[in-house]
């Protein structure tokens, strides 16, 4: 990678840890569904809360994308959307009979586990969710963010499923911007021991 795009990318990826950090994502870290979205395994390797904190970085990283093309989203739907369109497949194994089941359902208790977050939910938060599942489900979104929310949950769950949780868009978010706190770190003088305790607090719990 040449200085430019990691430069670029750095402006990038400190853009999406303040957005990951905001007030409304962190409403939703501090549910009990979303503790509960830690433990829960997803995909073969990772779990529901790290897939969508996956779903997250890449849909943050097509909407400044889209940003720079002067086209703009609002960006706390997209957060709120990406971060909640799979917590109402918690507990799945005992209350969907099967995996075509779960597929169909889920994103409708996503939208209820989601209302509990925040009862005045927009209806491109709403709409996103529900539809997330397309084409697999029948109906697509009506909006730009469910359409982004689709390639992020498709492109991060393919990822998942074939390589693991190292090669998540979350593992490649943190290893950047490790990188980067490791870089500042020993310019401020730092010690290294400190490194690892800035970079949990800092860049949530993966």
């Amino acid at each position: 990678m040449t200085k430019e795009k990691f430069l670029r990318r750095s402006r990038i990826y400190r853009k999406i840890e303040t957005d990951l950090l905001s007030e409304a994502a962190r409403e939703i870290y501090n549910t009990d569904v979303f503790r509960k979205a830690l433990k829960q395994e997803h995909h073969g390797h990772t779990s529901v809360a790290v897939h969508t904190i996956c779903v997250a970085v890449i849909c943050l990283r097509i909407y400044y994308f889209l940003l720079e093309h002067h086209i703009r989203l609002n960006k706390d739907n997209l957060l709120k959307c990406a971060l909640m369109h799979d917590l109402g497949i918690i507990g799945r194994y005992s209350k969907y009979a099967n995996d075509v089941v779960c597929c169909y359902r889920h994103p409708i208790d996503s939208i209820t586990t989601a209302r509990t977050v925040f009862p005045e939910l927009k209806e491109a938060v709403i709409d996103a969710i529900l539809h997330h599942m397309f084409p697999m489900t029948p109906i697509p979104p009506h909006h730009l963010e469910g359409y982004i929310l689709i390639i992020a949950d498709k492109y991060c769950a393919s990822v998942e499923t074939a390589y693991g949780k190292d090669k998540s868009p979350a593992a490649v978010f943190l290893r950047h911007r490790r990188h980067e706190y490791e870089r500042r770190l020993r310019e401020s003088g730092i010690s290294t021991s400190k490194i690892e305790e800035d970079i949990a607090e800092k860049v949530l719990f993966i």
